[in-house]
């Protein structure tokens, strides 16, 4: 992915004194109201871009700096443990693909789903299935905060909302070789059976071309993309929401979802297999 160079508001200028955003400390906001009109000026200010959302417990850091990998690179990434990753994704996607072709689902996308790996990278990560080489984020500054707070572990009191800058997609799978990214909407490719993307207005980010091997595992830190980074309470009930309100968690992760039935089910295989190939 291409680092940015983003324009800042004066209050960010004086929060990161000097320092690029991801190793910055955050800007603290205690209201939903006010992060909105934080958002609004940078949206704005970096207006040859679109802003996306997401929201996290905690700010995890490479050395001061703040990191937004994959799940597919996160941690230490020995040769073993990156074939073992990509093994167990390739391995979930053909589970999916027959699950699919078994489950009577009549849409013109599943078909599409299970001829295109790249689609069920998408609906496995975002069903937290398996690790893969893409990253969920919103187009919902609600759901990046609902997720931010629902994250927190008992004791912390803050919660983290990161702002990147995407390219303006054109397509349900945009791929900018200007950029180096690759950005798909799910909810143009996810088939009306999974109802989790329509909820959480989801979208998956990647680099151009996703391949095993890399050339700087940096490159693949979206937070070469962060626009802002800003702290918010960890508590709902602080007062940040005032008369608005979080997203519902039942809404966030509805339980009458098809998709969510049988991603489930390859879990449960993919475990399964993992365990069988240990044991050999």
């Amino acid at each position: 992915m291409k680092t940015i160079k983003p324009i800042l508001t004066s209050t960010q200028k004086a929060n990161i004194l000097g320092k690029n955003v991801a190793s910055s400390a955050g800007i603290i906001v205690t209201s939903f109201r006010r992060l909105q009109l934080e958002v609004a000026k940078l949206s704005c200010l970096n207006m040859r871009y679109v802003l996306y959302f997401r929201g996290q417990g905690h700010d995890y850091k490479s050395g001061k700096k703040s990191d937004l990998y994959p799940t597919m690179y996160r941690g230490t990434m020995s040769k073993t443990i990156r074939e073992s990753r990509w093994n167990n994704l390739e391995k979930a996607c053909e589970l999916l693909v027959n699950r699919l072709s078994s489950s009577g689902i009549d849409s013109q996308n599943i078909e599409l789903l299970k001829r295109k790996p790249l689609l069920q990278w998408s609906i496995l990560q975002h069903y937290e299935v398996v690790a893969t080489p893409l990253i969920d984020v919103t187009q919902s500054l609600r759901v990046a905060c609902t997720f931010a707070q629902m994250d927190c572990k008992d004791g912390e009191t803050e919660a983290y909302v990161y702002v990147v800058a995407l390219p303006y997609v054109s397509h349900r799978i945009h791929v900018d070789s200007e950029e180096y990214m690759t950005v798909i909407r799910l909810l143009s490719i996810a088939p009306p059976n999974a109802l989790r993307p329509y909820c959480q207005d989801g979208f998956l980010v990647g680099e151009d071309v996703i391949q095993e091997k890399y050339y700087d595992k940096k490159e693949l830190n979206l937070s070469r993309r962060l626009v802002a980074k800003f702290k918010i309470p960890a508590n709902g009930d602080s007062g940040f929401w005032d008369t608005e309100s979080p997203v519902d968690r039942n809404i966030l992760y509805p339980t009458s979802d098809e998709m969510l039935d049988i991603c489930n089910g390859v879990k449960k295989e993919l475990e399964i297999w993992s365990n069988n190939n240990k044991q050999k």
